[in-house]
């Protein structure tokens, strides 16, 4: 059973289930008060002016959690889109190989309240599109699938300048099915990501992310038992409203029939803090190796409104 890797439709957020790579989807985190010194700042920084969206802003990655809730009372609307493309895959021994072209694009919009200066919950709804020369079946589109998340920091060191956090996110099977003759962007069943994300900053430019998680798939027309993920990230503030960024992504899939999926990607990307209540995102992800998965390249876009 070969088992197709997809980005999206759910950038930046977590838990998109079986034969999935983490885009994390779900994939990223919201407004504070002009002027607040975030407590995750280090000694190095403790005399820099950010504002904790700013600093929300540079700990944000495309496809890597972060440990920052948005604070008490605080709203944020994010929009993410995106496009991926295949023309190759991987198969059972790691060996490149040409597959018939496939792509997938997607917009999604995640509404996040602050419930405490501690814990967000978030819900994340969209619109797909896809096609797969492979399966002979026509491309679809249509509205993609509920994810329910949370975002809970239960560990917060100052001196050290980390937290970690707790993303549970639960995604709900209300999108567009696939028929018999169409594919469609809903993945069909139910699945909930268990997820933890540790910020660390190194200095006041440097920061760094890494998260780990596993999204467990049940119900009807799940096709694998789950799927692990781990992604790590580093950003360098280069200037006052520039921050490049790499990432690391990796993700096993976990297949009852066939054999398990597993995936290697990078991204590169950026993030721009144009002020307190608006940062943008960009960035393009490449798979690097892999096994029973699609070499897919995809751009990735993202902006969060604070308010």
């Amino acid at each position: 059973m070969r088992t197709n890797w997809k980005l999206l439709p759910i950038i930046l957020m977590a838990g998109l289930g079986c034969a999935s790579a983490h885009e994390e989807q779900l994939p990223r985190e919201g407004g504070g008060a002009p002027g607040e010194q975030s407590p995750l700042l280090a000694g190095a920084a403790a005399g820099a002016d950010k504002s904790r969206a700013a600093v929300r802003c540079e700990h944000g990655k495309l496809n890597t959690q972060d440990a920052d809730p948005l604070g008490e009372g605080a709203w944020q609307l994010q929009f993410n889109l995106g496009y991926g493309r295949s023309t190759l895959q991987w198969d059972s021994s790691w060996q490149e190989e040409r597959r018939d072209r496939s792509y997938e694009w997607s917009n999604q919009e995640v509404l996040t309240y602050g419930v405490s200066d501690t814990l967000d919950l978030g819900l994340g709804l969209g619109y797909a599109g896809l096609a797969d020369d492979d399966t002979g079946l026509e491309s679809g589109h249509g509205l993609s699938d509920l994810a329910a998340s949370g975002k809970w920091r239960f560990f917060e060191k100052e001196a050290w300048g980390m937290a970690v956090a707790y993303l549970p996110t639960l995604t709900i099977p209300v999108g567009k099915d696939s028929t018999t003759d169409r594919l469609g962007p809903s993945q069909e069943f139910w699945s909930l990501d268990t997820r933890f994300a540790v910020v660390k900053d190194w200095s006041e430019r440097w920061s760094a992310n890494f998260d780990i998680g596993y999204v467990a798939a049940f119900g009807k027309g799940a096709g694998c038992p789950g799927s692990f993920s781990a992604n790590g990230a580093v950003g360098y503030q280069l200037l006052r409203r520039l921050q490049p960024e790499v990432e690391m992504n990796y993700s096993h899939d976990f297949v009852r029939e066939g054999g398990d999926a597993d995936l290697v990607a990078m991204t590169v990307g950026f993030d721009m803090p144009f002020s307190d209540r608006v940062c943008a995102r960009g960035g393009v992800q490449h798979g690097l190796a892999g096994r029973n998965a699609d070499r897919t390249s995809a751009i990735l876009l993202s902006m969060d409104l604070n308010f």
